[in-house]
């Protein structure tokens, strides 16, 4: 086996990689980001050869860290670190509806945030608008709060392809 450890920023090295992609090369891509470094950008691209797969720890934690409970605690900096991380600005009307809550006076509106499993369901649907198919998530760990989704993202449009390995993939995450 032949390892190379390339330093480097992975979304740079991705997309650099993956100009040059020889068009009969199938492979899978393991995604393992530190926090929430990885852009859709890569992600995009990486679907659009239609040859790579991926396995992609999504980091949930990170997600459900920024995209505070209220949203009046999410500043630029975090908004922009969601927005790379899912490819765009329109998670907030996803992940947050307005909720009633009574007052002594009043009833008051204010946004409030899904749950876990509304951001994993928000993540599969952003995943599947650039892949073919997507299996999963399983979430991990089992025991404890969830800090990652784990997702296989199918590049290969092919239906008969597409179902075959997210078949394997379902079958994968549900005894893991």
């Amino acid at each position: 086996m032949n390892i190379r450890i390339v330093p480097g920023d992975a979304n740079d090295l991705l997309l650099s990689k993956v100009a040059g992609y020889p068009r009969k090369v199938r492979g899978v891509a393991f995604l393992d980001p530190y926090g929430m470094e990885l852009c859709w950008d890569t992600l995009e691209a990486l679907a659009q050869t239609k040859k790579l797969d991926i396995w992609y720890l999504f980091p949930l934690s990170g997600l459900y860290r920024l995209a505070t409970k209220d949203p009046i605690h999410i500043d630029e900096i975090k908004r922009t670190a969601i927005d790379r991380i899912l490819g765009t600005s329109e998670w907030y009307n996803a992940l947050y509806r307005e909720s009633r809550q009574p007052t002594l006076f009043a009833e008051l509106e204010r946004p409030e945030r899904t749950d876990g499993d509304g951001l994993e369901r928000y993540v599969k649907d952003r995943l599947e608008t650039v892949f073919a198919r997507v299996a999963g998530p399983l979430r991990l760990p089992k025991d404890g709060p969830p800090r990652y989704s784990l997702f296989l993202g199918v590049s290969n449009p092919n239906p008969s392809v597409g179902k075959i390995a997210t078949g394997i993939a379902d079958h994968i995450l549900r005894h893991a």
